[in-house]
Formats: C-alpha cells, structure tokens, sequence
C-alpha cells in the first residue's frame, strides 16, 4: 500500500471513530441514566483524536514536533482512551448489576402480591 490508500483508510478510520461516538453520546441523552456513557464517548473521540494527531506527525506537518506528536497520538491517547473506556464500562456493569437487583425485588414482590389477590379471591368465592 501505498502512502495515500494508508491516508484514506486512516481517514475511514477516524469517520467511523466519528460516528461511533455519535451514537454512544446519542445513547446517553435518550437514556440519562448514567454519564458513564460520556466517558465511553470521550474515549472514542480520543481514539479518533491520536488518529489524526499520528497521521499529522507521519507527514511531519508540524516540522520539529514529529516525535512528540507521534509520542502523544500512538501512547498518551491510546492510554487515555482505554482509562475513559474501562472507567465507562465499568461504570454502566455498576449499573446493569442494580438493574438486575431491582429486577429481582420486583419479581419477589408481584409474586407476593399474586398470592395476596389470589387468596383474597379464594376468599370471595367460599
């Protein structure tokens, strides 16, 4: 490949990076629940950001600044990226668990309360 193809499919890359992002901020203003959505949201943006910033440095736009660029978009970021990525999802597996305990209390309690109407209709009926 050459430099070009390797230009355009970074910048493929970086519009499905876009998107990606797009949807998991549009996820979070439908469900509000959790604002860890934003940290998953940041950590794709910053992914696509260390993108941009690596391509920038490989064609030495910023002449006397290619290391630190390259330094920044292939590690600082990368590194960023995952911390608001594991910190999001880690955050929303909080949330999904007490989903799952609430889920559980209210099953408990129609049930209790299924017996409670069924014995009073029991009742009615002798």
């Amino acid at each position: 490949m050459n430099v070009d193809q390797n230009a355009s499919l970074l910048l493929v890359a970086v519009a499905i990076q876009i998107v990606a992002a797009y949807f998991s901020f549009a996820i979070f203003r439908f469900n509000r629940i959790s604002t860890n959505w934003l940290a998953l949201t940041w950590g794709i943006m910053s992914i696509a950001l260390g993108t941009i910033i690596t391509v920038l440095a490989e064609y030495e736009t910023v002449p006397g600044y290619t290391k630190e660029l390259l330094f920044t978009g292939q590690i600082v970021l990368p590194i960023l990226a995952s911390l608001l990525m594991a910190f999001g999802l880690w955050g929303m597996k909080k949330n999904f668990e007490y989903f799952e305990v609430v889920e559980k209390e209210a099953t408990t309690k129609i049930r209790t309360l299924e017996i409670m109407v069924n014995s009073k209709d029991k009742k009615r009926k002798k």
